[in-house]
């Protein structure tokens, strides 16, 4: 079964259960599902993650009614979610709220939901909408914040929480952590001869050659003006040698078309991998080797290790 529910605006003269009379049994009926919606509204209102919500939901369901799963798409905002296992009966809903897509919510189990279940689960989902829309806004909101604007990378705020968070799950978990600092070679001269607008397009593409260069586990971030910071997870120092050599080669390929002028140039890369130092250090590691690599010619890579200090590439 599948539906739409979409929550308007509520009007001020909304009544209350029982407002219109009934029996006793008919008000407490209302009673009890209103105290069940207060209370589900309660714990809504304590998350803006939106996974956590969702958590929120499926446990609250799942000791009203019996469900063996709970499952939630949102295409355009990229989440999966799924909660406990799935069921060969489907309740599905696509939600949303004054013309703003929620996103597609299924609920799962073995045997049919009765009219009365189903009737409950809307009342339900309704309550979880207006958390629901507040944490897709808190979401996108932060993205953007994290986000640079003309690359659509991570900006440097991103980086270094990334960073920290990065340092800390390979230590726990005994992992080599490696970092590359890349600059774009003579960007001055770009700017002057063609204008800034063309160096913002060196930018925003190669921004791009170095996404497809990298892994899809690797995190790319724009560390300032012509500098790109990019953070590979579980990987030594021969691997981030690789991936930084890739990353040249492909950077010396690319060529950028503006106003009908091709742009070409090159990039300088330093490497350093993660041993008993702190996040700071890392990063200072890597960027002395970056900065070797430009003193010593520019369109090269240098690591940082001191074994290795001496190896370059071109």
């Amino acid at each position: 079964m599948s539906a739409v529910l979409s929550i308007p605006t509520p009007s001020r003269d909304a009544s209350l259960p029982g407002s219109g009379g009934g029996t006793a049994d008919a008000i407490a009926a209302e009673l009890a599902e209103l105290n069940l919606q207060l209370g589900l509204a309660r714990l809504l209102q304590t998350s803006l993650e939106v996974e956590q919500l969702l958590t929120f939901f499926a446990d609250w369901v799942s000791k009203i009614m019996p469900i063996t799963g709970l499952g939630y798409r949102h295409e355009d905002e990229q989440i999966e979610f799924a909660w406990e296992g799935d069921g060969c009966i489907q309740l599905n809903y696509r939600l949303a709220i004054e013309q703003m897509a929620l996103g597609e919510i299924g609920l799962h189990r073995n045997h049919p939901f009765s009219e009365a279940e189903t009737e409950l689960l809307e009342t339900l989902l309704s309550t979880l909408i207006f958390p629901l829309r507040n944490a897709l806004i808190h979401r996108k909101t932060l993205r953007t914040a994290l986000t640079d604007g003309l690359t659509q990378v991570g900006n440097r705020q991103a980086f270094e929480s990334a960073m920290r968070r990065e340092v800390d799950l390979a230590r726990r978990h005994r992992q080599p952590l490696s970092l590359l600092m890349i600059d774009v070679d003579h960007f001055k001269r770009i700017n002057d001869s063609h204008g800034h607008p063309a160096g913002d397009q060196v930018l925003s593409e190669l921004a791009a050659e170095i996404g497809r260069a990298a892994r899809s586990t690797d995190l790319l971030y724009r560390y300032g003006g012509e500098e790109f910071a990019l953070l590979l997870h579980n990987t030594p120092a021969e691997g981030a040698l690789i991936t930084a050599e890739r990353i040249r080669r492909a950077a010396a390929k690319l060529e950028v078309t503006y106003r009908g002028n091709v742009l070409n140039f090159t990039v300088s890369l330093g490497i350093a991998t993660l041993h008993d130092d702190s996040a700071a250090e890392l990063l200072r590691r890597a960027d002395e080797a970056l900065y070797r690599a430009k003193h010593e010619g520019r369109n090269r890579v240098c690591m940082a290790e001191e074994a290795a200090a001496d190896q370059l590439s071109r």
